[in-house]
């Protein structure tokens, strides 16, 4: 049995973590990691990004509806303000490695693509990410460590 806990209109769930529940203005969007949607079969791993964002469709008969798909990337944090998801940081593969990210895209409950914002002033991967009034806090994490 799945639980869950409520943490500023944000739902993780304790036995899957790479899932997550966003609820904007009454609206719940359910965000999955391409991981946890083809471990379990629900879509082939070419369908979508890395990172799924879903709605659920009470009026469509409890239907859930595709939203956006972002880019590979894990080890990354997700917040929101207003109806706007952000996706900070994180692990992207480039050339059969993985590169720590200071990138900072955003994604509008509206619709469209998403967008770049501001860049993190330094790469992090594994960090969290609150928000207090109306502010994104970026809290912990890694950084790149160079090898000598």
């Amino acid at each position: 049995m799945s639980r869950w806990s409520d943490s500023m209109r944000m739902i993780v769930s304790s036995s899957r973590p790479e899932a997550c529940l966003m609820g904007f203005n009454s609206t719940p969007v359910f965000i999955l990691t391409w991981w946890s949607l083809t471990k379990i079969g629900c879509i082939p791993a070419a369908d979508f990004g890395f990172l799924v964002l879903l709605r659920h469709r009470v009026e469509a008969q409890g239907t859930w509806e595709h939203l956006s798909s972002a880019e590979y990337r894990d080890s990354y944090a997700l917040g929101a303000l207003g109806d706007t998801i952000y996706l900070l940081g994180g692990q992207m593969k480039q050339k059969n490695q993985y590169l720590i990210t200071n990138s900072v895209e955003r994604w509008s409950l509206q619709g469209g693509p998403w967008h770049s914002a501001a860049p993190l002033p330094i790469p992090l991967a594994y960090h969290s990410v609150v928000r207090r009034k109306n502010r994104l806090y970026v809290l912990g994490g890694r950084t790149p460590q160079v090898m000598d």
